[in-house]
Order: structure tokens, then C-alpha cells, then sequence
């Protein structure tokens, strides 16, 4: 397996992991508890410069996340999957199993997408910018510009994409999920009850960078690909979901 493709590219996935996995360590355990001690005391300058180490440690694990999409995603795109060049009668079972084939992408791809659009046009009278919020913390970790243009809509449950109806009845559960909040390109749901939560805008404006970073096509192709390796078993991404809506704000959240 020395010259594997397959076997290399995953041993340099492991590779990324392990420095962000260090990277996440040094972050919780240094400056950000370095700066909740500060912040206690009302250390300002203290707590200033911790907070530059925690988004440069940031800026440095972002661009490596992105590295890990795309090396993931290379795998599909020049057949290079682990599972292609061990066992390629496997492949064909995983994929019935579980699996979403990059021409199946394709081709439900154009139809979540409009009905994206479509949902954000036909609440665009009921949303409001996250800057109107007038939350107090977000601006620390968050630009102006992206406050002020990312906008949010509270509804009592939210839209979900009828995924089953397109042919893709795996995600069912997901589909029927009634969760706290979901976010579409630039404008996020919550539920009514959730809306003065900052940490709960917190968690999906992450998810707005995410959109405008990878662009729609790729978010969503990983998004997918998350999904399906959530729901086995089944009932696991609904429990993984409503823990990340309830966690306590942090800036690993």
C-alpha cells in the first residue's frame, strides 16, 4: 500500500486533523481560558491580547479545515477513495447503504439550491439583520459587515428542504427534525423562543462564514456527507444537533 494514492491522501487528512486537534487544545486550555480569567478581573488590556492569540490561532485552523474539505473531496473527483482500490465491490454496498455518489450530488444539487432561494424570497419581509439585535459580545469575534448583512427569521418551526420528495429518503430524520436553528447562504432560522440567545446566533453565523467560504455547492456536499455519517445509527444526528444548539458560549462553539 506504499503507493497507494488512496492510503496517501488519508494519512495526510489524519495529518491535518492532528495539528488542528492541537491547535483546538492549545486554544481552550491557553488563551481562551486565559482570557475568561481576565475578563473576570476586568483586565482589559490582558484580555485584549488574548483575544488577538485566539484569532490568530483561528485564522490558522480555518484555512486547514478548508484543506480538509478539499482533500476529501479530492477522492471523488479523481477516484481515488480508500474503498475504490481495496474492495471496489464494497464501494458499490456502502454507497446503496449510505453513500451519496457525486452524479446523485449533482443532480438533486440545482433543486435544494432553488428551493433555498425560494424559501429565503418568501420570508424576506420577516427577517431582520443580527446587528439590529444589539448583542454585546458579537462584535468581538464577528466584523461589522458581516452582522449587519447576515440576517436571521423567527418562526415557531423551521423550514426544512423536503429532501424524501427529491429521492433522497435516508435523511428523512433529519428532514423531520425539529431543531433550533438552521441556516441558508446568508440568513439564518431560529425558533421564536431562541431568538434573544446570542450564543445560539453565535453557533449559526459560523455556519454563515462556512456558506460564504466554500460557496454552496461544496457547504452543502459536505454537509451531506456529515449528515449521512451522523445518522448511523439513525437517531444519532438528532441528539448531536440539539446539543449543539444548547451548548455554552465559547468560541469553539
Amino acid at each position: 500500500m506504499a503507493g497507494d494514492p488512496a492510503a496517501a491522501r488519508q494519512r495526510l487528512l489524519d495529518a491535518v486533523h492532528d495539528v488542528r486537534r492541537a491547535l483546538f487544545v492549545w486554544l481552550f486550555h491557553g488563551p481562551w481560558l486565559a482570557f475568561k480569567r481576565a475578563v473576570d478581573v476586568e483586565d482589559w488590556p490582558s484580555a485584549s491580547a488574548t483575544l488577538n492569540r485566539i484569532r490568530q490561532i483561528i485564522a490558522v485552523n480555518l484555512p486547514l479545515g478548508l484543506l480538509v474539505v478539499v482533500i476529501g473531496g479530492s477522492g471523488a473527483l479523481l477516484g481515488l477513495t480508500f474503498i475504490d482500490r481495496v474492495n471496489p465491490a464494497a464501494k458499490q454496498s456502502v454507497e446503496h447503504v449510505n453513500g451519496m455518489t457525486p452524479e446523485e450530488f449533482q443532480s438533486i444539487y440545482p433543486h435544494v439550491l432553488a428551493w433555498i432561494r425560494q424559501t429565503l424570497a418568501d420570508h424576506t419581509s420577516k427577517a431582520q439583520t443580527v446587528a439590529s439585535r444589539g448583542f454585546t459580545r458579537l462584535p468581538l469575534y464577528f466584523s461589522g459587515e458581516l452582522l449587519a448583512s447576515t440576517k436571521f427569521v423567527a418562526l415557531e418551526r423551521l423550514p426544512m428542504p423536503p429532501l424524501s420528495a427529491l429521492g433522497l429518503s435516508r435523511f428523512a430524520q433529519f428532514e423531520r427534525g425539529d431543531f433550533d436553528g438552521i441556516t441558508y447562504l446568508d440568513t439564518f432560522f431560529l425558533k421564536r423562543h431562541r431568538v434573544a440567545d446570542e450564543r445560539l446566533h453565535f453557533h449559526e453565523l459560523i455556519h454563515v462564514i462556512q456558506w460564504r467560504l466554500l460557496g454552496p455547492a461544496s457547504f452543502l456536499a459536505a454537509y451531506a456527507d456529515g449528515l449521512e455519517r451522523l445518522t448511523t445509527p439513525r437517531h444519532h444526528f438528532h441528539n448531536h444537533q440539539k446539543s449543539l444548539t444548547r451548548k455554552s458560549w465559547s468560541p469553539e462553539n
